[in-house]
């Protein structure tokens, strides 16, 4: 095989390999980032205003989906969460069902640069113009 043929076809196997990888992905290193240890919520700014009704619960997500939000003294709550990527945003999408304290949280996060002990979450509303800034801390 002349050295040119060789040439063509290590130049087009590395094309194809490099085009067919996606840039570097959000998800999985933000879900193996929850899995790691129980959270809480550092800071809930919805429409510019400081929320603190999460003061106080330490939440733990599991990898069969489920996250759980516990208070001491009061009950758990459990929801599902999952992470998945929408027009090239990795998004976390909590949901705690229909009880009224987590209702704010029932969102499609889009997850904002993280660190392995501080993820950030934000979700623009469509139907208003209001943005919700979530911050999750490892405990």
């Amino acid at each position: 095989m002349s050295y040119l043929k060789k040439t063509f076809i290590l130049l087009f196997i590395s094309f194809v390999s490099l085009s067919s990888c996606s840039k570097d992905d959000d998800g999985p290193s933000t879900a193996r980032i929850l899995l790691e240890g129980r959270w809480e919520v550092g800071t809930f700014v919805s429409n510019g205003e400081q929320l603190n009704a999460y003061s106080g619960y330490e939440f733990d997500f599991t990898d069969n989906g489920v996250v759980t939000g516990t208070r001491s003294g009061s009950s758990t709550v459990t929801g599902s969460w999952s992470i998945r990527n929408d027009d090239d945003e990795n998004r976390l999408l909590l949901n705690f069902g229909s009880n009224t304290l987590f209702m704010d949280l029932n969102r499609d996060w889009k997850i904002l640069p993280s660190t392995s002990t501080r993820v950030r979450l934000e979700h623009t509303s469509r139907s208003s113009s209001g943005t919700d800034v979530l911050t999750l801390q490892r405990l």
